[in-house]
């Protein structure tokens, strides 16, 4: 049976790519043309495409082409499992940051607004707002700066592991 080969932009055609990606891949060593003739001619065979497909797939999951060339290029049993739940892991401590982010951002603009409605600051008034709720985090006899600091650490911990939303703003009273 004759093996299918494809020209460099043959390839890049089937893969929709382009021949410089191809040209790049081959440079750092991840995915080399198969075959290279005498003349300079180089070709990828058929079996290529399934090697680039996973190059691919795994780039989408946001690895990097080194991680990718690492796991491709092991001469031991790589575990193509472990390298897609490290990516897994860092899309949700990702996706957890942008959602802290989107929460203070939300939080700011309506703080925003509301300072932005008050014309008058020394006037005193009563105004009807979403309900909140406060943490409190008792800091008794706390003589040493080093105890304060750990004290609102543990605080932002606890609210953190809670998934509580917070906008980072501390109070305290004496």
């Amino acid at each position: 049976m004759k093996k299918s080969l494809f020209t460099t932009g043959q390839f890049a055609e089937l893969c929709e790519t382009t021949k410089e990606t191809l040209r790049h891949y081959k440079n750092i060593g991840l995915l080399k043309p198969e075959i290279k003739e005498k003349n300079g001619y180089q070709y990828y065979s058929q079996r290529q495409l399934c090697d680039y497909y996973l190059i691919n797939t795994l780039k989408n999951t946001g690895c990097t082409l080194n991680e990718i060339n690492k796991y491709i290029n092991n001469d031991e049993e790589a575990d193509l499992r472990m390298l897609l739940e490290n990516q897994l892991e860092k899309i949700l401590i990702e996706k957890r940051n942008i959602e802290k982010r989107e929460q203070v951002i939300k939080q700011s603009i309506n703080k925003y607004n509301l300072m932005k409605s008050y014309k008058v600051f020394n006037d005193c008034y009563v105004t009807y707002e979403e309900e909140e709720y406060f943490i409190v985090t008792d800091l008794k006899d706390v003589g040493l700066n080093s105890e304060w600091m750990k004290g609102i650490n543990d605080h932002l911990k606890y609210c953190e592991e809670n998934k509580l939303n917070i906008e980072y703003q501390l109070s305290y009273r004496a």
